[in-house]
């Protein structure tokens, strides 16, 4: 198993990551945190930059959370879950 190494922040539009990386190798297939502007996070698998392998998506507020499959981005197969 790769020893995980923590990054710098990367900021984009929609947020920041604070992620740790196997080998730092950003474009490999990685884990890691992205926190969302409006409060919402995704911790979970990355590749090429896009939410890849398992992953759970928080929604902002406590609104939901999805957690599951992801494939470069899309929700493949998962559960959703409400508050009531």
């Amino acid at each position: 198993m790769s020893r995980l190494s923590p990054i710098d922040p990367i900021s984009s539009s929609a947020g920041t990551t604070r992620s740790h990386f196997n080998n730092d190798a950003r474009s490999g297939e990685v884990g890691g945190r992205f926190d969302f502007d409006d409060g919402g996070t995704y911790c979970g698998g990355w590749e090429d930059g896009k939410a890849h392998g398992h992953g759970v998506c928080t929604g902002p507020k406590g609104q939901g959370e999805y957690s599951g499959s992801w494939h470069y981005g899309f929700e493949v197969s998962g559960v959703y879950t409400w508050p009531r």
